[in-house]
């Protein structure tokens, strides 16, 4: 994936979806951004989630204070959002989790106020797209052998065009 696809495929649409006040939306693009970001720089890669992950979380949003909130609120936006398109009111252990929001009430992407945790989902995006502009080969998931970069490729020859991962499509890749 190219700094402009990136663009078009992510940041444009997060732009046009900032304008709508589209929250759900938003997120639900942002956090695999995010997931991906940070499973670069942790090192993780692959690998399951590791107190490293969370420490790199923490660096990028440090209103989260410590390491159980960092997990408790990626247990609770992104585990949440991304497996049921809602907010995770419990772990798998069937552990009780804070009270969440998202709001545009607010300017500050991430707040966590007595107990509760509330994102402003444009903030919260833009700094995860900040971050990964300023870092944008950490995206290219070289530590994720399994989830390479997409790219665009063309096969004239049967008139298709389309965006893939795996290596089998590079037969006339299109850059």
């Amino acid at each position: 994936m190219t700094a402009k696809e990136f663009k078009e495929w992510y940041t444009d649409i997060l732009h046009d979806l900032y304008e709508k006040q589209a929250g759900f939306p938003i997120l639900l693009i942002s956090f695999p951004i995010l997931e991906r970001y940070i499973r670069q720089v942790s090192g993780i890669g692959e690998n399951r989630l590791s107190d490293r992950f969370f420490e790199v979380l923490l660096e990028m949003f440090d209103e989260l204070e410590c390491l159980e909130n960092a997990k408790e609120f990626w247990q609770i936006y992104r585990n949440g959002l991304l497996h049921q398109v809602s907010f995770a009111m419990k772990n798998h252990k069937q552990i009780e989790m804070s009270p969440a929001c998202i709001t545009f009430d607010q300017s500050e992407s991430l707040l966590l106020s007595e107990g509760t945790y509330s994102v402003n989902p444009i903030s919260f995006s833009r700094e995860i797209i900040k971050s990964v502009k300023d870092d944008f080969e950490s995206m290219q998931a070289s530590a994720s052998p399994n989830h390479p970069a997409p790219y665009v490729f063309s096969r004239p020859e049967v008139n298709m065009t389309g965006t893939a991962s795996d290596t089998s499509w590079m037969q006339n890749k299109n850059v």
